[in-house]
């Protein structure tokens, strides 16, 4: 292991990787958005950008201006906040976009190295060659670069996550109560970049108790606590919750839909849940299937196996995903593939640790994991593309049209209300509210008290737009049972990768 480690992959290699990794995503980001719309971009990366363009100009935290939200992660909500402080109002609708995927590009490289510095800690084998190929296997894997690119907090979520685990690794080893104390700020960043690190600080916590060791417990969770606890504070002042409006809308509408405890709804909404949270899983393992199957059929690579992350990085890191995928699957519906994007961090370092662990195997073994991983990522890249026109995105070329008609069609002053209304308000040039309560804390106020019709009316609302099928689905919210006969279609086109849907725009007639 000690020549491995000397070995031509060493820092320069290291260097290769991450640098070459960077320029990729660059380029991606760099592609017309014609190109990433369809193909990449969240809907929802429009909200934070309209959100940090509001503040910045003094306005409150809100997606239109007018309706205040707390419905967003504050840390990547700053971030933007900031550029568009330092001039990004002048630099049209695209370069914002731009930059903002250019930033969330180095911390995913960022996280890359991290990584790389958690395989050389001793509790995973301090294998250069193999922290390398973790760091390769996370810097080209197209699954983690896609959840980049939705435009999202995911990048830096990911990277402070990984901090937290390096740290609290770094603190097991030395017993440092400084630690404990770094692991608990770098906690906090982590709440402040995605709230559902929450289940990472509960791994930690436990961990920390099940060693006995309550100083460095108190030291943790107060660390974590004061980075995080304004946040909660400002939430609590400003909408009377803790709870951030995207994540109480949707537990409430998933619970009306599910219906009854142990009803049939209920069990076929958690059966659909969990399938689709395997589907997700599945997905991730494409990119790390064939050198695992590798070692399935050898007797030593079975041995390898069953060792597992567990015994070499600690139990906490096993909670965090139990507690992790138990909260999508069980209580939140399922959710998309971006709330899963820590599990490529251990999968990651899982392939790190095995390639360390074949430090004892022939070097063709060794070779043969290398390039069926490397392979693997190429096959995951080529799978990911082929499976895009089933993706969310694929529609979103068709709300932007919808955005450019409305923005050529009604008036200056009119107000536009919908549901995925990222791309319209970003490119509509008109005042456009959310209604799904995601980032409107009016519109989530109304949809638990039933009654959204009647706000999109005291909102002087004009106009509706959204994918045709969304608006019979929330009729349960609406509090007027014949809401669609005062709607007129005013514009309905076909989705091009979604035969039978449409996008439509409705006027408000009464």
């Amino acid at each position: 292991m000690a020549d491995e480690n000397k070995g031509y992959c060493g820092g320069r290699a290291l260097a290769a990787v991450l640098i070459a990794g960077l320029f990729l995503r660059l380029y991606i980001a760099s592609l017309p958005m014609e190109t990433m719309l369809p193909n990449l971009l969240s809907d929802d990366v429009f909200y934070y950008l309209k959100l940090a363009g509001n503040v910045a100009a003094g306005r409150p935290a809100s997606f239109d201006g007018i309706e205040p939200t707390n419905g967003f992660h504050p840390l990547y909500a700053l971030l933007l906040t900031v550029l568009y402080s330092l001039g990004g109002q002048s630099l049209g609708l695209d370069m914002p976009v731009r930059i903002a995927l250019a930033a969330l590009s180095v911390f995913d490289v960022l996280t890359g190295f991290v990584i790389y510095k958690i395989l050389m800690l001793p509790a995973f084998g301090s294998n250069r060659n193999g922290a390398l190929l973790g760091c390769l296997f996370w810097t080209f894997n197209p699954f983690v670069i896609s959840g980049t690119f939705y435009g999202l907090e995911t990048a830096l979520a990911a990277f402070f996550i990984s901090l937290v685990f390096y740290a609290y690794l770094r603190a097991l080893e030395s017993g440092s109560y400084h630690g404990y104390l770094s692991c608990g700020l770098l906690a906090g960043f982590a709440l402040l970049a995605r709230s559902d690190a929450v289940f990472l600080v509960a791994a930690v916590a436990w961990d920390i108790t099940v060693r006995r060791n309550f100083k460095a417990l108190l030291l943790f969770l107060s660390a974590a606590g004061l980075v995080y606890s304004p946040w909660l504070l400002w939430g609590l002042l400003n909408f009377g919750m803790f709870q951030q409006d995207s994540g109480a809308v949707m537990s409430y509408v998933n619970g009306v839909r599910e219906g009854g405890f142990l009803s049939q709804s209920y069990m076929q909404a958690k059966f659909s849940a969990i399938y689709l949270t395997a589907r997700i899983l599945a997905m991730f393992a494409a990119s790390i299937a064939l050198p695992i199957a590798l070692l399935l059929l050898m007797p030593a690579g079975r041995k390898i196996l069953r060792g597992g992350l567990k015994k070499s990085a600690g139990s906490f890191i096993v909670w965090y995903c139990v507690l992790l995928l138990a909260y999508y699957a069980l209580v939140l519906g399922g959710g998309t593939r971006r709330y899963y994007h820590p599990l490529l961090i251990v999968a990651a370092l899982f392939a790190g640790l095995v390639y360390s662990r074949l430090s004892s195997a022939s070097l063709n073994i060794r070779k043969a994991f290398a390039v069926l991983l490397l392979f693997n990522l190429l096959f995951a890249g080529w799978f990911y593309w082929w499976y895009r026109p089933l993706s969310p995105q694929a529609w979103h070329s068709d709300l932007y049209d919808a955005a450019l008609w409305i923005g050529g069609n009604t008036k200056p002053g009119d107000r536009i209300g919908g549901f995925n209304s990222g791309i319209v308000g970003y490119y509509s040039g008109r005042t456009v509210t959310n209604l799904d309560g995601v980032i409107n804390h009016n519109a989530y106020l109304s949809i638990t008290n039933r009654c959204l019709y009647a706000y999109i009316r005291e909102s002087d609302i004009a106009y509706l737009v959204d994918n045709l099928n969304t608006f019979p689905a929330a009729a349960p919210f609406m509090g007027k049972d014949d809401y669609m006969s005062h709607l007129k279609v005013v514009y309905k086109k076909p989705l091009r990768e979604r035969p039978g849907e449409y996008v439509v725009v409705y006027e408000v007639v009464d």
